[in-house]
Order: C-alpha cells, then structure tokens, then sequence
C-alpha cells in the first residue's frame, strides 16, 4: 500500500455538499569543483567559491548566475554540480626512497575536474615521519602535523581532516621520500555533459528542500528546458529558462513554443527569459553578461523578502528593477516585447537605464489552455499553497479516520488557515469574503466510502487568484475653465 503525502493540481473541484518562502534559488551546472553526488547549499558569493571554487573559463553562467542571485537580493540558493560521464580526480603517486622505488602514497584531489590539476602536494619526510603540505595555484592552503608516522596516519590525515585531497596506500610499506608533485588527469568532462548528465544534477534537489525557482544556465536548448519543467513538476517548483546570448526575437518564438506542449502541462511550471543581463565584472571598470535567470531568481527574492506575497509579480518597475546588473545585452520594441510575450517569453526593458522584468508570463498556449495558468507569478502562489497544504497533511499522518467525519472537518480547517487564509488575507486570493476566495473540501464527494476503505484521507483546495495588471489605461480630458470637473 503507497503511504504518505500527494498534492496534485486539478482542473476542477468537486461538487460542494503564513506563507512558505518560495524565495530558494536552485542553480544546476558546471562549476570548478564540488560533489557530484549531493547539492551544495550556499548563503553568500564567498561561501559559493569557497565550496565550488572559481569562475570557470569558457563556461562561467553558474558562477555568475550564483553572484547575480545574491546580488539581486537571494539569501539561499541551493547548487548541484554537472559533469559529464565518468569524471575523473587528478591524481599522483608519491614514492619512497628506496633505491628501487615504490609507490608509498596516491593523493588524489578531494573531488574530480581539471581544478586539481592546479593542486601540488609536497611530502617532508624527517626522521621517520611526514608532513603534508597542499597548495593551490602555489598558495599554501593547508598542511598536515609533522608527526604521521605511518602510511596509515597520512591516509587517516587526508580522508577526516583534508579539505583538498585524499591518500590511499601504495605497494611500498615504508613512508614516501620528501618531494612536490603537481597532481594530473583531472577532468569534468563538461564538453560531453548531456541533458542525462542534468537530470541526474537535479534529482539531487529532493522535494524536502521546498518550493523555489530553478535553473540550468548551460543548458539552454530544448531538452535542458524539458528537464527543467520536468523537475518543477515532480518537486513543486518553478523553471526560469535562458536562451542563446544573441538569440533574435524569431529564434525566442521559436525555441519558446514547443515547450508548450511539455508533458504533464509542464508549461504552466516555467518562465522563459528572453534576454542576457550585463553585470559588474570581478575586477573594477570591467563587465560580464549573464543569462538572465539569476538576475530574476534575485529579484524574485527580493521582493518576497520586503513582504510580497508571490502572486505579486516581481515585475515592473515597482518590483522588477534590478539594484546590481548594469544593462542588458538586447533590446526589444514594444511591439517584439508584445509579440514575444503573446508566445510565452518573458522580457526585460531598460527603466531609467536599470534592467527590469517587464512580463509575467509561463509557457501556457493561451489558445488551448485556461488563462488562469497565464501568470508567472499566480502560478507561483499555486507553488506556495501547495507546498503549505503538504505541511498541513504531514500532520494527519496516520491519523485515525473516524466514523464522524471529525478527522475530514478537522483537516478542512487546518487547510482553511494555514494554506489559504494568508493569501486571501494578502488579497492574493480573489473574493470579498473567504468562500468566494477559496473552497477546501473534505466532504463525502471527495473522501469517498472507497477511499476510507483504502485508508485515505483526501482534501480538494480550489482557489481563485486575484489576476494582475498588465495594461494600464487612463484618460485624460482637458475641461474648460468655463464648465464643471
């Protein structure tokens, strides 16, 4: 029998008889170092490069994205590193001073990547013991106690206190001789990373870990964005898409539009930024562009951070500037911005000289599926309450289901309160009163005499967003002195 919990998205509800942070930044992708088999949580740029190191060349979006989150406003992003097949550590082996020498020691970078072909470890070796010291780019930065006195003490050493490499035992039983020896071999193979090699990045951003925003800035074709919705589905987030540098305006309809057809409705999961920003470079006086789905997870971010519910849109040039990116690398009309927005790609403009999200739209086909899914951001608050209604029934967990329907009742209210109530009292949810804003039903139309029999409890939640503003009119009539306003 399937136990626990499941909150899935309905067309329609039955017959009647305090908000999560959806703020997380979730980035998979190519980074200089890292596990390749769990996520990396970071809460600042420092404590990014300090776990994934440095920006890499030919392949720098993630280490960008990473710095625009933050600038823009993130305060948690969550990083899961890609590599192709069968990566592999740099690695040498330390010899020992016999005449006919054998290996003592294999160091070997903590984690794989060309990054540890930049490590050197030198082995001191006095008096029947050993040192170990490690640097980086020539830079000490770290060395062991001068006491190991067996092989087994340096293997020890490197694998509970090592930050940079490990050490396993060679053939030789003796300590390996004093040298320095640039470790080699090391390799991603980011240049064969697949949509595969994705998928499997994102799986490390298990559903626990909450709702948020992901994205995969080196992946930005067609099955990249199919992974992406993909995930957002199975884990309640949502995607922010990037396309090609110098994509045109034709290439964004075009690359934008079969995501429409995303299995699962995927598309009601994703926004598709259409252009690149330009951001401060690392040394002053200089730039860099960057896909501009970590200048929106930042801004996103933000704006929930100053009290913003989600289904307000972090758009607009009250809640879409940018506060750090410096301009944008393309440029649309009002008429492309339009048209690009009418196919489901969301633009940014330039307001006083400042980026700015200037749209709220997922993938949706408006001319196959209901409007309400249009809206990013009400898209998003569908996120937030879902993930509330989850918690709510984590609490009834193996609860007893009562022939009184005392269980049914009190799972509505809990719904009620703690998924619902704060969004209609935010206005995000449409109604003058609470039961025109939302219905939670747990009645006998939805908890069925089969599925108590199945050992269910069941709840259906219909909500009704508040829709947004996207064309503002206003007219304006010069009256003559001579008449009455």
């Amino acid at each position: 029998m399937e136990l626990g919990e499941q909150v899935t998205l309905g067309e329609r509800p039955a017959a009647r008889a305090a908000a999560p942070s959806t703020s997380a930044g979730f980035i998979a992708g190519f980074t200089e170092r890292g596990p390749t088999d769990d996520y990396v949580f970071c809460i600042s740029p420092t404590d990014a490069e300090n776990k994934l190191g440095g920006r890499l060349v030919g392949d720098p979006e993630v280490f960008d994205s990473i710095d625009a989150a933050f600038n823009e406003g993130a305060s948690a992003v969550y990083v899961s590193r890609v590599t192709g097949d069968n990566p592999v550590a740099a690695s040498k082996d330390f010899k020992d001073a016999d005449e006919e020498a054998k290996v003592s020691i294999t160091f070997s970078a903590k984690q794989v990547g060309e990054y540890g072909n930049r490590i050197k470890v030198q082995t001191i070796t006095e008096g029947g013991k050993t040192k170990v010291v490690v640097s980086f780019d020539d830079e000490v930065v770290e060395a062991s106690p001068a006491d190991l006195a067996t092989q087994a003490a340096i293997v020890a050493w490197a694998t509970e206190t090592s930050n940079w490499v490990n050490a396993a035992k060679g053939a030789s039983a003796k300590l390996p001789k004093s040298q320095t020896i640039a470790l080699a071999g090391g390799e991603a193979k980011t240049g064969t990373a697949d949509g595969g090699n994705l998928v499997e990045a994102l799986a490390r951003f298990v559903k626990d870990l909450g709702p948020g925003q992901v994205s995969a800035p080196n992946f930005r074709d067609e099955e990249g964005h199919l992974a992406l919705l993909a995930t957002c589905i199975l884990n309640n987030r949502r995607a922010l898409l990037d396309d090609e540098i110098e994509a045109t305006k034709d290439e964004l309809v075009e690359n934008a539009t079969p995501l429409q057809a995303a299995p699962g409705k995927g598309a009601r999961y994703g926004a598709y930024m259409a252009q690149w920003a330009i951001i401060p470079g690392l040394t002053q006086g200089t730039e860099r562009t960057v896909p501009y789905s970590g200048v929106q997870m930042g801004i996103i971010a933000r704006s929930e951070s100053e009290g913003n519910n989600p289904n307000k849109p972090a758009a607009g040039r009250k809640r879409g500037k940018a506060r750090w990116a410096i301009g944008l690398v393309t440029t649309w009309t009002q008429e492309e911005i339009a048209e690009l927005d009418d196919a489901g790609v969301t633009c940014a403009i330039l307001a006083g000289g400042v980026p700015c999200t200037f749209g709220d739209r997922t993938l949706i086909d408006q001319d196959e599926e209901s409007r309400d899914w249009r809206s990013f951001a009400a898209s998003r608050l569908v996120m937030a309450v879902s993930d509330l209604t989850r918690q709510v029934l984590q609490g009834f967990e193996f609860e007893q289901i009562d022939g009184k329907g005392y269980v049914f009742s009190e799972l509505q209210g809990e719904i009620s309160g703690r998924a619902c109530m704060p969004f209609y009292k935010a206005n995000a949810l449409y109604g003058e009163l609470p039961e025109e804003a939302f219905a939670v039903n747990t009645g006998p139309a939805v908890n069925t005499p089969q599925s108590i029999e199945q050992e269910e409890i069941k709840a259906q939640v219909a909500i009704r967003i508040s829709p947004k503003g996207g064309l503002l009119k206003a007219e304006i009539v010069n009256v003559p002195i001579s008449e009455s306003l």
